[in-house]
């Protein structure tokens, strides 16, 4: 007779229900809200929990490297593996004028699991929003 096992899923990181905060946060500052275009980038397509804690959301595209053909989203998550590819994509590919400024979206490291890093990068233009608007705050504080 053969054993049959069952795996779990892996188990969530107490820091995904930040990034999950920190995007409502930012999609509430922006006219698109929940239409919001954001790209999820994690090598072998690794972003479990994320399709389940973003599926509000109908415009996130994922992807398991960085894609060069499509303009970048106002909010993008990846994995560090990608920061250099992302780098290029943002200030060396576009011409100049259609370059825009990217800040990274958390203040500290941050684990989709344990042991796996995500980054959050979000457009100058929609960060200035978040300080601007007397209702959202970057910390997340009233």
């Amino acid at each position: 007779m053969r054993a049959l096992y069952y795996t779990s899923p892996p188990m969530t990181g107490d820091d995904v229900f930040a990034v999950v905060d920190r995007i409502k946060q930012v999609a509430r500052a922006q006219p698109e809200g929940e239409q919001t275009y954001i790209e999820v980038i994690c090598p072998g397509a690794d972003y479990w929990p994320l399709p389940w804690y973003l599926r509000q959301y109908d415009n996130v595209g994922w992807w398991d490297k960085v894609d060069f053909t499509v303009p970048s989203a106002p909010i993008i998550l990846a994995h560090p593996k990608f920061e250099q590819d992302l780098i290029s994509k943002f200030y060396q590919i576009p011409p100049p004028g259609q370059r825009f400024l990217y800040l990274p979206l958390f203040d500290n490291y941050t684990e989709l699991r344990p042991g796996v890093e995500i980054r959050g990068y979000v457009s100058k233009g929609i960060w200035d929003i978040l300080f601007t608007r007397s209702d959202t705050t970057v910390s997340g504080k009233p």
